[in-house]
């Protein structure tokens, strides 16, 4: 072998040699700090939290706004915000109801304990959020939103829990489970009655200049009739929100057949004692093997 062969073989040894040295080095020390990987369990830069039912309760108006209308909820049970939406808090008030079988839904009530301020006219103009609770820890009630003629919006059997519904629905409780095994069931609850408005906010350019003389107010007008309560004779809702007699509401026909319809599906066999025909029409369907 001459003495230049054996240069040039050195010299890619060298070579070699280099590239496995740097190859090492790479492997054992790793890329550099600002091209590292992320490490395990770090998030990325597109990723987020998913938001839970918690957060959300946590934000009352977007569980309000986010509910949907009609509806029975399972907690959490968010605050009663002061507005949200077209509507703005009208008043709160507390009740309690007990609750038996299947065979007639406890109804919640109003502030003075009379009907429910339910009724089959203006669906929207008001809004009840209620919350509720069995009395007993470990009872459970089939809580259900009724409308005008008994039929279900919308139920859930909770322990607790929440509902928001229009004006046209009731809020009513049946018995369900208990605990200690027994045939009824106390439900507290709560209801707020929102109003719908109709005041949009103004732009700067409709507000009056600060020369302008404030208008006079005008004297309070008395409160007139505006609807009766259905499903209750005599009873009618006036202008200022108010509710009383009004001997007219007990002379609609609506209000003839809703005594009627007492009288004939109150009882066990009404179908027996006014016909079958009758029975129907006002009650619906005879119950089954009658």
């Amino acid at each position: 072998m001459s003495s230049r062969q054996a240069s040039v073989i050195i010299g890619l040894l060298v070579v070699i040699a280099m590239v496995l040295v740097v190859g090492i080095g790479y492997l054992v020390l790793g890329p550099d700090d600002d091209e590292a990987a992320p490490a395990a369990g770090e998030p990325t830069a597109t990723s987020a939290p998913p938001t839970s039912t918690e957060e959300m309760v946590a934000d009352p108006v977007a569980a309000l706004e986010a509910a949907g209308v009609d509806v029975v909820q399972p907690p959490p049970v968010p605050e009663a915000p002061e507005a949200w939406g077209e509507y703005t808090l009208a008043g709160s008030w507390n009740g309690r109801v007990r609750a038996f079988d299947n065979r007639e839904p406890a109804k919640a009530t109003a502030e003075d304990g009379s009907t429910f301020p339910a009724s089959m006219n203006g669906c929207g103009e008001m809004m009840y959020f209620v919350t509720f609770r069995a009395t007993d820890d470990g009872d459970a009630v089939d809580a259900r939103l009724l409308d005008a003629v008994g039929g279900v919006n919308d139920s859930e059997v909770l322990g607790s829990g929440w509902m928001l519904g229009t004006n046209c629905a009731t809020p009513a409780f049946v018995f369900d489970t208990a605990a200690d095994g027994a045939t009824m069931i106390d439900v507290a609850f709560t209801v707020h009655e929102y109003r719908q408005s109709s005041v949009a906010p103004t732009s700067a350019a409709s507000q009056p200049q600060a020369q302008d003389p404030a208008p006079a107010p005008a004297a309070p007008a008395e409160p007139t009739f505006v609807e009766c309560i259905f499903g209750t004779p005599g009873p009618a809702r006036f202008s200022d929100g108010s509710i009383r007699n009004h001997p007219p509401c007990a002379q609609t026909p609506e209000a003839q057949r809703y005594l009627e319809a007492e009288s004939v599906c109150g009882g066990l066999n009404g179908w027996e004692v006014y016909g079958r025909e009758k029975y129907e029409s006002l009650c619906g369907p005879v119950p089954e093997g009658r």
